[in-house]
Parts: C-alpha cells; sequence; structure tokens
C-alpha cells in the first residue's frame, strides 16, 4: 500500500537475519509492494493508534477471512441442526475424565 501523500524524510537502515528479510521480500512479492512498503507497514500497524491505522488492520483482517473463507469454499457449510449436543458432552466429558486420571495417576506416582 503505497502512500503517495507521505514525504519521507528520515533514513533508516535495518539489519535483518536472512530468514526474516525472506518472509518480508515474499510477502512483498506477493503484495506487488515494495519490501520497504511492507516494513513501513508492519510499523504503522504496530505503532498508529489512530482511527485510520485500526480501518487498515480491520481492512486487512477482512481480507484475510474472505481469503480463508473463498479457500474452504469447497467444504460443505456448518448447519446447526446437525450438532449433537449429547455426543458433544460426552466427548467432552471423556476427555476431561481421562486427563483427571492422567493428573491423579501423575500425583501417585
Amino acid at each position: 500500500m503505497s502512500r503517495p501523500d507521505l514525504q519521507f524524510s528520515r533514513r533508516v537502515q535495518l539489519l535483518l537475519d536472512p530468514a526474516t528479510y525472506q518472509r518480508v521480500a515474499d510477502e512483498a512479492e506477493k503484495t506487488g509492494r515494495s519490501v520497504n512498503a511492507v516494513l513501513r507497514e508492519a510499523i504503522s500497524a504496530r505503532y498508529d493508534n489512530d482511527e485510520e491505522a485500526a480501518q487498515r488492520r480491520r481492512s486487512e483482517a477482512a481480507r484475510q477471512l474472505l481469503a480463508y473463507m473463498e479457500a474452504s469454499s469447497d467444504e460443505e457449510p456448518y448447519d446447526p441442526a446437525d450438532f449433537d449436543e449429547d455426543a458433544y458432552y460426552e466427548n467432552y466429558w471423556s476427555r476431561e475424565m481421562k486427563r483427571l486420571d492422567a493428573e491423579k495417576a501423575s500425583q501417585s506416582s
């Protein structure tokens, strides 16, 4: 996300380990932005407290959610009518009893 309205007046030298740089470079390539733009956005996301920054974070979260939903669109949609409450609690309490038995066994050892 390029910000042509901003005038940059400070130069910063940042040393990154190869793996971190590669993650940033991969993001830059994937999104068609420069490495600098990705780093500026990451810094803004962490330190900006204004409404514009909050809106950018919400927009990015929405884009990620939509991408996830599109990726899983071939799955059957969840139908709450299919929820079997008895089976859910039976499974829950079965796991809980196993956990308590294991805890009790480890205490007696």
